[in-house]
């Protein structure tokens, strides 16, 4: 199996999350730019590849994560290499026992997430016994003509599913973090979204970093204009609160320099 995790500016989790999660594929690619040199070395460092690209910021784009992507499973030629495609987050542990032998091509896996708030609490990485003691995330949203069950720190799906069969795998249309997999799950029914047999691991409270990262480092170091992407995550969440008009968070309608 072959998979994607998107890594910028998350180095001190993806240390954590990497060794632990690529020991389930055969081949694991980080997504990254140019500008993370850490995430370039560790990823090294583990044996990792690496997909170098500014897309993220193409077109005055946040953090578009699905375009990013989508260049590097269009560059790699990924459905000739592999039957089965995963997308992880960086932030995101797969246990050690993790189970990808039932998978049915037609469907679209995910699993339930249980929630570190504290990540540098490490008796948790590798005693999957403790995550059912953890809060799950929320990882059911409606969206579009169905409704969205899975979340997207796990994503598992055949290269030749008839739903793709439109061109494009993942949106690129996004202008932040914080929409794209869940209209990429969308594609398949509710009846096709389904849950692998294990909880993966959260580092850190969900729906924080869609702006680029807010969330404190392990090492301290600071962060890149924290206060602005914390201002325009908080906005954001205000606005989902009053109406559901995706279209205002789109390449275009949300633009970088009018935050940063």
């Amino acid at each position: 199996m072959f998979s994607f995790a998107v890594c910028v500016e998350f180095d001190d989790l993806l240390a954590i999350t990497l060794p632990r999660n690529m020991r389930h594929f055969d081949t694991t690619v980080i997504v990254t730019s140019s500008r993370d040199s850490r995430t370039c070395a560790l990823a090294g460092q583990h044996g990792a590849d690496v997909f170098l690209t500014e897309a993220f910021w193409d077109d005055e784009a946040i953090f578009n994560k699905g375009l990013a992507l989508e260049k590097a499973a269009s560059v790699l030629g990924v459905i000739e290499k592999s039957d089965w495609i995963a997308v992880w987050d960086a932030d995101t542990i797969l246990p050690a026992s993790a189970d990808f032998s039932g998978l049915v091509p037609g469907n679209i896996y995910g699993a339930t997430r249980r929630i570190l708030e504290h990540p540098k609490n490490a008796d948790y990485y590798d005693a999957p016994a403790m995550w059912e003691n953890l809060p799950r995330g929320i990882d059911s949203y409606p969206w579009g003509a169905d409704r969205v069950t899975l979340g997207g720190h796990l994503m598992v799906f055949h290269t030749r599913d008839p739903v793709l069969d439109s061109g494009n795998w993942f949106p690129m249309d996004w202008a932040h973090a914080g929409g794209f997999d869940s209209d990429f799950i969308g594609k398949w029914p509710s009846s096709r979204q389904r849950r692998l047999p294990f909880y993966v691991l959260h580092l850190g409270l969900p729906v924080r970093n869609w702006m680029g990262r807010i969330t404190d480092r392990l090492d301290g170091v600071p962060i890149d204009n924290r206060a602005a992407r914390e201002k325009a995550q908080q906005k954001l969440i205000n606005q989902r609160a009053q109406a559901l008009d995706y279209s205002k968070e789109k390449v275009g309608g949300l633009r970088r320099k009018s935050l940063f």
